[in-house]
């Protein structure tokens, strides 16, 4: 892959103060905390002053956000390599910074083109990089942009607007700061103010609140699940139904994988093997998600006037478009919204209209939808939805919704691909029918590695009682049964409020072990039935499986299958533990097995 006209000129740059900006968090931590006496605060005072710097670093990010359009945020943005500015370098973080950027980006830039970017052709390439391109040194991306058809380019861009850049990176941590605060706060924690601390405020945790919240934020987020709780795999058709979608790259995974996939299909392109590229391409379940999710379509309906399907044919559309034209039609270029930027354009809203109407049919097959559903679908409808038209439903703290279709002029538009994961992720949240059990049965079905020891439906004691459960696997002499709960979280929850999470762990937490708890005694008193027989194994072991990572409130036992396990586990930590054999009569919460005979014998 050759050099692009930016590179060299960002180096040159950004090198002189890259690493002194990165050093120290945005000034606006000193300003604020600087005038707030040191203090240990109490909870009251520590969510309140946290809201009230949010509000503060909001106004900030407003004003630098606005002065500029979003095709120059955009243009700029998606060629620096995702990372953040403050202490946190997770790549958690790094993601969750990076949507932050893209949602201030949605939220506040102009609509229109300003005097920051322009087009070649359109200007003298004495204008690009304010002229930075004359230089001697430079003369390969003059050349360059004169070989290219026309593209955006930088123009007005000065070291000055690259540390502008950089210091929206550092208000976008300080969103995330907040957003993380606001949830230790949520979970017990205070505030420490000390001018003396580069940080300046600091989380005070009693050391139970600390292991509890280091556990949490060791442990790896589910991903087989949308935030409405859906299974996004379709259990019965794993392999096709997919079509890659870009997402950012905050594992840093290496360009060796994929050299291999673009010489199978002949695709005249190759990146250096150690190349790490801003984005990468995942396969994402479409037709899996539409089939899961098809209990709620109707009340999509009611909330929103749109029907899913004209959603997700847009979606599928430009998706299939990208696979098209990069493996059937082998146009390289597509590579650039896959590996490298995320989106495509400026493209005019009347030529994807007349796009996604020719590839619909291929949505319809990739979906397959059936004649009615094809009826229904309006790529139209679909189309305006997905466009940024309201910024302000965009809650940064929440990092939602965002578009798939964001205006950058009065008849052109970006298609963000990268978006489109997140939306899917948050299209149906919020979105709630009387009976949401058929997410309990998509769920246990992930969890079918090996069948089920019990029975799916109920189990019969020879007393004639019954209990049903979710799922149930034996490992060696230790019969480990599963109580599902899947529960979508709130807003609320994302933010710390205090009651959304005393509500989450009563609904999800304490009543997943409850109920897996009186299971297990019946199935210890009872483990002989007519349709089962438990009574080869000496414990049962009852824990409880959510869609998502539940936050322990307490160290005590209860809540733990040991020292650092907790009892109700993702899917993932289940299997996990499955695998690498972590049951073990030292195990807590075990409960013994009567040894009995069956009378009837």
């Amino acid at each position: 892959m050759n050099l692009d006209y930016y590179q060299r000129p960002f180096y040159l740059i950004s090198q002189p103060i890259v690493s002194e900006v990165l050093k120290q968090p945005h000034s606006k931590r000193k300003s604020f905390w600087g005038l707030i006496p040191e203090n240990e605060c109490s909870y009251l005072q520590s969510k309140e002053l946290i809201e009230t710097y949010y509000s503060s670093i909001l106004k900030e990010i407003e004003k630098i956000v606005s002065s500029k359009s979003r095709m120059y945020w955009l243009h700029l943005s998606r060629r620096i390599f995702p990372n953040t500015s403050g202490k946190d370098k997770s790549p958690i973080t790094i993601g969750v910074t990076r949507k932050i950027i893209d949602g201030a980006i949605e939220k506040y830039a102009q609509d229109e083109f300003c005097e920051h970017i322009g087009i070649t052709g359109e200007i003298d390439i004495s204008e690009v990089f304010d002229g930075l391109l004359l230089s001697n040194d430079l003369e390969y991306e003059r050349e360059l942009l004169k070989s290219l058809p026309r593209q955006v380019v930088l123009t007005k861009f000065n070291q000055t607007n690259m540390l502008e850049y950089y210091t929206l990176e550092k208000l976008a941590y300080e969103v995330w700061k907040c957003g993380a605060t606001l949830r230790a706060l949520g979970k017990g924690a205070t505030i420490k103010i000390n001018h003396s601390d580069k940080e300046y405020f600091t989380e005070s945790r009693t050391p139970e609140l600390a292991f509890l919240i280091d556990n949490y934020d060791n442990r790896k987020f589910s991903f087989i699940t949308t935030r409405k709780g859906v299974v996004l795999e379709n259990k019965d058709d794993l392999n096709s139904g997919k079509l890659l979608v870009p997402i950012y790259n905050i594992s840093n995974t290496k360009m060796v994988l994929f050299n291999p996939i673009f010489k199978q299909f002949d695709i005249p392109l190759s990146f250096g093997d150690d190349m790490i590229t801003n984005f990468l391409p995942i396969l994402y379940p479409l037709r899996g998600y539409y089939n899961n999710n098809k209990p709620l379509f109707g009340s999509f309906f009611k909330k929103y006037k749109i029907e899913v399907v004209s959603i997700l044919a847009v979606i599928t559309a430009v998706s299939y478009r990208i696979f098209h034209k990069l493996f059937l039609e082998k146009d390289v270029a597509m590579v650039k919204p896959l590996f490298l930027r995320g989106y495509q354009g400026p493209i005019l809203e009347s030529d994807i209209l007349e796009e996604l109407d020719y590839f619909k049919n291929f949505a319809f097959l990739d979906l397959e939808l059936d004649e009615d559903e094809k009826m229904k679908v309006n790529i139209q409808e679909g189309f305006e939805f997905l466009k940024l038209i309201n910024r302000d439903t965009i809650d940064l703290l929440f990092t939602a919704p965002l578009k798939l279709f964001i205006p950058v002029s009065k008849d052109r538009v970006i298609i963000d691909y990268s978006k489109i994961s997140q939306i899917l992720d948050d299209l149906m949240f919020q979105v709630g029918i009387k009976d949401e059990n058929f997410k309990g049965l998509l769920f246990e079905y992930v969890t079918n590695k090996t069948k089920s020891i019990l029975p799916t439906s109920q189990c019969l004691a020879n007393n004639n009682s019954s209990k049903q459960i979710d799922y149930a696997i034996g490992v060696e002499k230790i019969l480990v049964i599963c109580e599902c709960k899947l529960k979508e979280n709130s807003i609320g929850y994302y933010k710390g409020n205090m009651q959304s999470i005393k509500q989450r762990r009563e609904n999800v937490i304490d009543q997943s072990i409850d109920e897996s708890n009186q299971k297990a005694i019946w199935l210890s008193e009872n483990p002989k039935g007519k349709n089962y027989d438990i009574s080869g194994f000496d414990y049962i072991l009852p824990i409880g499986l959510s869609a998502f990572k539940e936050f322990m409130p307490s160290t005590s036992k209860k809540y733990w299958i040991n020292e650092v396990i907790p009892r109700v586990l993702t899917i993932e930590e289940f299997n996990e533990i499955i695998d690498n054999k972590i049951i073990s009569k030292n195990n807590y919460n075990l409960i013994k097995i009567r040894n009995s005979v069956d009378k009837n014998d």
